[in-house]
C-alpha cells in the first residue's frame, strides 16, 4: 500500500482502531488493518493506496470530522473511495439516533451516503464533494439533483420534520442529491405535517431557478401527497 498522505487522523486509526496483532509490524500494515476493520476495504478487494485529506475538525455542534481516500483493486478495476469519519461529541446514544433517523429517511426513499460502518462513537461513510447550490445546474428541471430536492422536501414536510435548512443538509456526487447530516437541526418526525422544507425549497428556487417555481411548486405537491403518513410506530422506531 502506498500512503500518499498521513497526519493525525492515520495515527489516530493505528492507535486506536487496528486491531492488536504482533502480526502488524508496520505503520502501513497496521493503517490497512484499520481501514479493513472499518469496512473501507471490502472483502476481495486489494488496497493500494491512503491519503488523508484532514484531521477531525469541528463541524457544527454535533460532530468533528476528519476525511480521507482510499484506492482499492477490485477484478482488475481501480476503485477511489473517498469518505469521512464523524466523531459525534455527545457519544453513542446521540449516534444512534443518527442512525435510526438517516434509516427512516432512507425508507422514505430520501437517499443517503453509503455506510461502511459505526465505530467508538464514529460515523464512517462516503464522502459527497459537492453542496447544492455548487453543483445544482442552472436551469435544468429534469436534473435528478433537483428532482432529489424536491422529492426530499416532499417527504421530510409529510412526516412532520421541523428542519431549519434542509438543503445545507444535503450534498451531491455530481448525480444525485443525499441527505447527509441527521443531527438536531432535522430532530425527529411527527404525526402533523409541516412546510419548513417547502419554505427552504422555494427560497431557494425563488434565488436560483425563478422561472421553474411553478412547475417545482406543482411536483412537490404530488410527491408530499403520495408521501406514506407518519405513524405512532415510526415514532416509537426512533425512541
Amino acid at each position: 500500500m502506498q500512503i500518499i498522505a498521513a497526519g493525525g487522523f492515520a495515527e489516530y486509526l493505528v492507535d486506536k482502531v487496528a486491531p492488536p496483532s504482533v502480526g502488524y509490524d508496520s505503520f502501513e500494515q497496521q493503517l490497512s488493518a484499520a481501514l479493513v476493520r472499518l469496512g473501507l476495504v471490502k472483502p476481495g478487494e486489494l488496497l493500494h493506496s491512503f491519503e488523508e485529506w484532514h484531521n477531525y475538525e469541528q463541524k457544527g455542534g454535533e460532530t468533528y470530522v476528519a476525511a480521507a481516500q482510499v484506492v482499492v483493486e477490485h477484478a482488475g478495476v481501480l476503485i477511489e473511495r473517498p469518505f469521512v469519519s464523524k466523531a459525534v461529541i455527545n457519544g453513542q446514544e446521540t449516534v444512534n439516533r443518527m442512525l435510526k433517523r438517516r434509516a427512516f429517511l432512507r425508507a422514505c426513499g430520501i437517499l443517503t451516503p453509503e455506510l461502511y460502518s459505526v465505530h467508538a462513537a464514529c460515523i464512517n461513510e462516503q464522502y459527497l464533494p459537492y453542496t447544492i447550490q455548487q453543483h445544482l445546474p442552472q436551469g435544468h428541471a429534469d436534473s435528478n439533483v433537483l428532482q432529489d430536492l424536491v422529492h426530499a422536501a416532499a417527504v421530510l414536510d409529510r412526516q412532520g420534520f421541523p428542519t431549519f435548512n434542509y438543503i445545507l443538509d444535503m450534498r451531491t456526487d455530481g448525480h444525485r442529491a443525499h441527505y447527509v447530516d441527521f443531527g438536531w437541526d432535522l430532530w425527529d418526525p411527527a404525526e402533523n405535517p409541516v412546510s419548513c422544507a417547502l419554505a427552504a425549497l422555494m427560497a431557494f428556487v425563488k434565488r436560483h431557478l425563478p422561472h421553474l417555481m411553478e412547475e417545482i411548486q406543482r411536483t412537490y405537491a404530488l410527491l408530499r401527497e403520495a408521501a406514506r403518513p407518519f405513524s405512532a410506530g415510526q415514532s416509537a422506531s426512533l425512541g
